[in-house]
């Protein structure tokens, strides 16, 4: 019965991930969203706690335990922060807070269970089905949909020209489309019959991430190729980088900001962004605001008229770096208890090491590591490590 159950949630929780962001559910009137993925996530994990109880926490103390000894902090730090806030927005970032306790759970869960059960055998249909139309569904918002901007009052920001699917984000995306081409990297010698659709399946990714227009992206795709070169010595592929690199920005850069490669005011945005960042935490540096009062003290230094309640940006709560965000919301020790945790799980779990790094580096610049949609796709990623035999 749970078995079957398991399936489902599986089933459900991968069909959903095709509408992306698009299907954003906004509740209590106040600037608390939600997504049918997010759901169909909750739903799924619910059903392989009931399944694998305390398994998972047991069986991997070592690697479980920095970030339990992460989440306890940042806990620590929301209820000492909780007596400078109004119940409204402590409730608020409460809600960020047992959110983002939620994907770690979720990330434990779904590892654990993918790398201990045969589940991929049970899934690799629909698995495929989901990439398949995350693909189609990418080609045809870039194809007939390409200026999002007419949705910037809900609080996207507008871009054209670039593929960005139904994640509306270009950072989010491109991470999402690394995550899905690591799925079918480590299945491609897998396949058998099916290895030519893996096989035009990367080159199609590769495609659309070039397409997106990520500079984050494509550095943290150089970082990687890097790291391999001296791992390898196999240097011509460092050089074959650089040389594409080359061929890109001469190809890509256009006129138009946002598909300009050399521009400079998603630069200067974030340069902002970081000094706001100071601002709010410098009478807070060791222990922070709490996780997430972000949003609450953004309030304090808006200058904009709204004529809503709550401010719909998708990006109201955080900052444009996920490490600037750990480092306003739990302080400098919540910050080197975040980065322990990542370099513990890279040393531990080194097959898993390419999404680490890609994921950190690009959240340098954008709020990667910390999204929902990415904390929903890796764990998956990260079992195709381990369980290449199941075929797509």
């Amino acid at each position: 019965m749970i078995r079957r159950l398991v399936n489902y949630g599986y089933f459900i929780f991968l069909l959903s991930l095709i509408v992306g962001q698009l299907a954003r559910i906004h509740l209590f009137n106040e600037a608390v969203y939600t997504y049918p993925y997010e759901i169909a996530s909750f739903l799924l994990c619910i059903s392989l706690v009931i399944r694998h109880k305390l398994k998972p926490f047991i069986n991997h103390k070592d690697l479980t335990r920095p970030w339990i000894l992460f989440f306890i902090y940042l806990l620590f730090s929301l209820f000492v922060s909780l007596f400078r806030y109004s119940a409204g927005e402590n409730i608020i970032a409460g809600l960020y807070f047992a959110r983002f306790v939620f994907y770690g759970l979720f990330i434990v869960y779904v590892l654990y269970d993918l790398c201990t059960t045969n589940r991929l055998k049970h899934i690799k249909e629909i698995l495929a089905l989901t990439i398949g139309l995350i693909i189609a569904s990418s080609f045809l918002q870039f194809s007939l949909y390409p200026n999002i901007g007419n949705i910037a009052y809900l609080g996207w920001d507008p871009h054209i020209n670039r593929v960005v699917g139904a994640f509306l984000d270009p950072p989010i995306t491109v991470s999402l489309y690394f995550l899905i081409a690591y799925i079918v990297w480590h299945t491609h010698n897998q396949a058998g019959k099916y290895k030519g659709l893996c096989t035009i399946a990367l080159v199609l990714l590769a495609m659309m991430i070039t397409l997106t227009y990520s500079r984050g992206g494509f550095l943290a795709l150089g970082v990687i190729v890097l790291i391999i070169s001296f791992q390898t010595k196999a240097f011509q592929w460092l050089l074959l980088v650089i040389m594409m690199c080359g061929i890109v920005l001469v190809l890509l850069s256009n006129s138009l900001e946002s598909t300009n490669l050399l521009r400079t005011t998603s630069i200067a945005s974030r340069f902002a962004d970081y000094k706001l960042a100071y601002l709010i935490a410098r009478d807070h540096m060791f222990t922070g605001i709490g996780y997430n009062h972000i949003r609450a003290e953004k309030t304090h230094y808006e200058t904009a008229v709204t004529v809503v309640p709550f401010n719909p940006s998708h990006s109201g709560g955080s900052f444009h770096s996920s490490f600037v965000i750990v480092a306003v919301t739990g302080g400098i020790i919540g910050l080197i208890l975040f980065l322990s945790a990542l370099v513990k799980t890279a040393v531990m779990v080194p097959k898993v090491w390419p999404l680490i790094v890609f994921l950190s580096v690009i959240s340098i610049f954008d709020n990667v590591l910390l999204h929902p949609l990415v904390l929903s796709l890796l764990p998956i990623s990260a079992a195709f490590s381990y369980r290449a035999r199941t075929r797509l």
